[in-house]
This record gives structure tokens, sequence and C-alpha cells, in this order.
């Protein structure tokens, strides 16, 4: 009985977030950036795992910037562009009254990592990315880029830490720039 209760009680004092209905439970912190951080996360229902974006915003300006972001997500639909599947605000970002909010953009996780994180472990084991593997993860990322473009916009932070590696050697642009 006092297992089972123990058991509960490690399930209830998780940190969590709630995002569209739905409970996430933070896992694991995986980046940190300038004013974000992104968690690993499960969904409570399936345990499915997913990646949590948190921006924090200390003024209504920053708020309006990460909720651009999250329009941007909704405007371009491209396969090497992450997708946003779901988002939240957290509070209420007020820099008079030294109040913040956070604003939640529920991301698939890519479990490989990022660009970054492959060229330090080939670096390190000394090995090379194929020429093929390279012309073909720079044709995507190009064509990521023409997508934004076309919608109107522009990536302002693209370099190897915020491009994915994907399954079926495909990458990912993620971090609009905003």
């Amino acid at each position: 009985m006092l297992q089972k209760l123990w058991n509960y009680l490690k399930i209830c004092s998780r940190d969590y977030y709630d995002i569209e209905d739905k409970r996430y439970y933070i896992r694991e912190l995986i980046g940190e950036g300038g004013f974000s951080t992104v968690s690993l996360v499960s969904e409570a229902a399936t345990n499915r795992l997913y990646a949590v974006k948190k921006i924090h915003c200390h003024s209504k300006e920053d708020e309006l910037s990460a909720l651009t972001e999250i329009e941007c997500h909704k405007k371009i639909k491209h396969p090497t562009i992450i997708e946003c599947i779901a988002s939240a605000v957290i509070g209420n970002a007020d820099i008079s009254y030294n109040q913040t909010s956070q604003v939640l953009l529920l991301l698939p996780y890519f479990k490989s990592g990022s660009l970054h994180s492959l060229l330090e472990k080939f670096q390190r084991t000394q090995m090379n990315l194929s020429e093929k593997l390279i012309y073909d993860y720079f044709r995507q990322i190009c064509e990521g880029l023409e997508a934004i473009h076309l919608c109107g916009l522009a990536h302002r932070d693209l370099k190897p830490a915020n491009v994915l590696i994907a399954p079926n050697e495909r990458v990912i642009i993620m971090d609009l720039g905003y």
C-alpha cells in the first residue's frame, strides 16, 4: 500500500506543462538559449515524446515576438521546417509590475539531436560525413530557407545548432530566428 502511495506521489509531484488540454511531463532539459529553454517531455496520456520550447517574456514586446514565431510556424508548412504542434501562453508579461510570461511551443522530438552535435561527434572521432550526405543536407537546408523566404520571412539565426537530424538522412530547420 505504501509503495502505491509513493508511486502516486512521485507522479503527482512531477513538473509538467498543460498545452491545449493535454498534459506533458517534463523529463529533462535538452537545450538553452538566450531567452528560451527546450525540454524533453512525454504526453501524459500516451507517453509519446515531444520537445517544448519555453520562451521567457519580460515585456509585451517579448511576448509579441514569441507569438510571431508561432504565427510563422503556422504560415510555413514544409518538410524541412519544424512543425509547431500546439502552443500556450502562461502568465501576463508586464515590465511595469515585473511580471513575466512564458510562451510554450510543442514541437516534435528528434532523438538524433542537432547538426552541431553530429559535427562535434564526428570531430571527436575523427570521422567524416560523406560528400553525398553533406550535399544532401545542404540542399534540404536551402529548400527550407526558400520556403521561409516565399512566406515573406527570414531566418535570422541559421546555424548548425538550429538544424536537427531527422530519420532517413533528413534535416529539419528549427528556431525560426525570432
